[in-house]
């Protein structure tokens, strides 16, 4: 009967709450939940939740105490005492450079170090546009790595439903691959595409298809697209790509194809993120429906009602300024019938 502070996921599976009670931990494809055993004194529960890049889980208290788990929850360490007052941590987050910040009823603490010790690589990328003349015309992305890690470029996704044909140009080699909706490229390409640090590859996109389920007519179309680059670059993703210029139109081959070609629901994670002012928030919907797309803060209350109203089948994207509101953690929700999915958003001043 204790009410719920924070709820936080891990990668490996592990869904965390805490509450004013316990601290408790549900695993993938169990049914119940597990009381985590932790160094927390009489009267003393865990007010907000973190997951750290690494699946280290920090746990901040009513008292100002900060605990880490490296075990998914299995043990936990104080790595900090109470804060000054003491004071209750309201919200956990991590900023560019690793370092935790802790939202409290007194103000802001950060960790003298950095919570997590690794190299973040940077992406560049020299334009921010694709053209295409003709549907089969060339332009080309040159991503560079600026950062002292290894680059990896995990997928590139169109925000509709068109294809591209890519040539990747990368220390003396190349290799194919299309890109389009829900497809990660490292799940088709043997030659995974890493840049090292100080070093850059080249994106030929030689071909612009509107509709690749479809027969290809000899007529080109005007079009536009945004492209999403996701890469292991946490700092910056994903990276946007706006695409237009002339592709292949086509008639519908059969209505089955169309039907395995359809849209499925889905909130992707808004971006950029962290985010000042303002940031997008994109989302498929698989049929026309009654849309709700509302933020919330970290106590759970209602800050702004993005969306309230009937929405057609598609990708769509919403845009959100936060003028006004602080610094911290939100969570946005998207309902459309019995279907609902969540995000989480850093705003950072």
């Amino acid at each position: 009967n204790s009410a719920v502070q924070s709820l936080e996921y891990a990668s490996g599976g592990n869904l965390f709450a805490a509450t004013s009670g316990d601290l408790f931990r549900i695993k993938q494809n169990e049914e119940n939940w597990e009381t985590l055993q932790t160094n927390f004194r009489q009267g003393e529960f865990s007010s907000s939740l973190f997951v750290a890049d690494n699946d280290d889980v920090f746990a901040s208290t009513n008292t100002g105490a900060l605990f880490r788990s490296v075990d998914h929850g299995d043990t936990w360490e104080q790595v900090i005492d109470d804060s000054p007052g003491p004071s209750t941590v309201n919200c956990l987050f991590k900023d560019y450079n690793n370092y935790l910040f802790a939202g409290t009823d007194k103000g802001m603490l950060r960790s003298q170090f950095p919570i997590i010790d690794v190299a973040q690589p940077l992406i560049e990328i020299e334009s921010d546009s694709l053209y295409f003349e003709t549907a089969e015309s060339l332009d080309t992305l040159v991503i560079f790595n600026k950062g002292d890690g290894t680059l990896a470029i995990e997928q590139i996704e169109p925000t509709s439903y068109y294809a591209y044909r890519v040539e990747a140009i990368h220390n003396d080699s190349s290799f194919i691959w299309y890109v389009y909706k829900n497809h990660n490229i490292y799940e088709s390409l043997e030659n995974k595409l890493t840049i090292l640090p100080g070093d850059s590859a080249s994106l030929i996109f030689t071909t612009a298809d509107l509709c690749p389920v479809c027969k290809v007519s000899s007529i080109n179309r005007f079009f536009s697209d945004t492209l999403l680059v996701y890469t292991n670059d946490y700092t910056n993703y994903p990276v946007s790509i706006f695409a237009s210029g002339q592709g292949m139109p086509s008639s519908v081959e059969n209505d089955e194809q169309i039907k395995r070609k359809s849209p499925e629901f889905h909130l992707y994670p808004n971006y950029p993120n962290p985010f000042n002012p303002s940031t997008k928030i994109p989302f498929v919907l698989d049929k026309p429906a009654f849309v709700e797309l509302t933020i919330y803060d970290v106590t759970g209350r209602i800050v702004v009602q993005l969306l309230q109203e009937r929405r057609p089948a598609g990708q769509q994207t919403v845009l959100w300024h936060a003028q006004g509101m602080n610094s911290g953690v939100y969570f946005c929700k998207l309902q459309a019938g019995n279907q609902v999915q969540s995000i989480k958003l850093l705003l950072v001043k």
